[in-house]
């Protein structure tokens, strides 16, 4: 059951880091993706590094 339930877990992991890809190459192609990647304080979540993470209260 375990060795399963972990497969799955990896089959997600995989297709998490697929669409990720999708997602920054669909970014890129923005035409003031340039732009919003200098911002100060961006990460690659577009949240500024300044904000406390999701759930942090």
């Amino acid at each position: 059951m375990v060795a399963r339930l972990a497969e799955g877990v990896l089959v997600l992991d995989a297709e998490i880091a697929e669409l990720d890809a999708l997602i920054e190459a669909r970014f890129h192609q923005h035409p003031h993706a340039e732009v919003i990647e200098s911002l100060p304080g961006r990460d690659p979540g577009l949240v500024p590094s300044s904000s406390p993470p999701p759930g942090a209260t």
